[in-house]
């Protein structure tokens, strides 16, 4: 009996050795979730999520990005304008 209380006894310290070390653990984690948080949402600042919202803004609607959609527009406009021209000239070649 006394030998099973003897290792009763280790198993609760065990148990409280493993405890311990785990609030340890979970302390130190905790804090890095709140500075992830802090990291991600900004804390009243904008944080990355935000930041990477602007920069997509900011991409989208870049004047230059914009111009060269316009340009593809034109060239392409240009191209097919080109492309029936040489139908009409040819179809003329063989009317004529």
């Amino acid at each position: 009996m006394v030998e099973e209380l003897k290792s009763l006894k280790d198993d609760i310290r065990e148990i409280r050795r493993i405890t311990f070390e785990t609030y340890g653990i979970v302390k130190v984690l905790s804090g890095q979730v709140v500075d992830h948080h802090g990291t991600l949402y900004g804390n009243g600042q904008p944080g990355i999520k935000d930041r990477l919202v602007t920069v997509e803004n900011n991409q989208d609607n870049c004047p230059a990005r914009v111009a060269a959609t316009k340009d593809k527009r034109m060239f392409y406009v240009a191209a097919i304008s080109v492309f029936i021209s040489c139908i009409a000239v040819i179809s003329q070649i063989f009317r004529g």
